[in-house]
């Protein structure tokens, strides 16, 4: 895949904006030698910012893109196999799985399953600004995997 068709790294160059931000407002976390340079680990948790918020966990989460339909089956598979339930909806438009971490942020791994035209991007902004949006004319198809092992 491409750099610009790679949305992770995309998401990576906005948390390294968001670090940049941080800084500014919290304590200077740790600096770690590492060979080569030094890094510094932030831990965001989306779980309890959307609890104290009163907003469904689904709100604020970790979107992370899979390469196919071979690779979200393989995620979906290794979560369970670690204990995790995953929750699976295919919005029609992009097909996603979900799960949470042990801090209670919900991670999502998914895959576009249409090309997006300028038409889809018009009709979500507004849809975005509408006051009182119409339902989506697809329901989602939505499974839920619960893990073998899950406590």
């Amino acid at each position: 895949m491409s750099a610009e068709g790679n949305t992770n790294a995309r998401r990576i160059a906005v948390a390294a904006l968001a670090l940049a931000a941080f800084l500014l407002f919290a304590p200077s976390p740790p600096i770690n030698p590492q060979k080569g340079g030094f890094n510094r680990h932030v831990f965001y948790s989306t779980g309890y910012l959307n609890r104290d918020l009163g907003l469904d966990p689904m709100t604020n989460h970790f979107a992370f893109q899979a390469d196919g339909s071979e690779d979200l089956d393989r995620r979906r598979q290794r979560l369970l196999d670690l204990g995790k339930d995953v929750l699976e909806i295919d919005h029609g438009w992009i097909h996603s799985i979900y799960t949470e971490d042990p801090d209670g942020n919900v991670v999502e791994f998914a895959m576009l399953t249409k090309r997006l035209t300028e038409d889809d991007a018009k009709e979500a902004l507004e849809l975005l600004q509408a006051t009182s949006p119409p339902p989506a004319a697809q329901k989602p198809r939505i499974e839920f995997h619960r893990s073998d092992t899950a406590a």
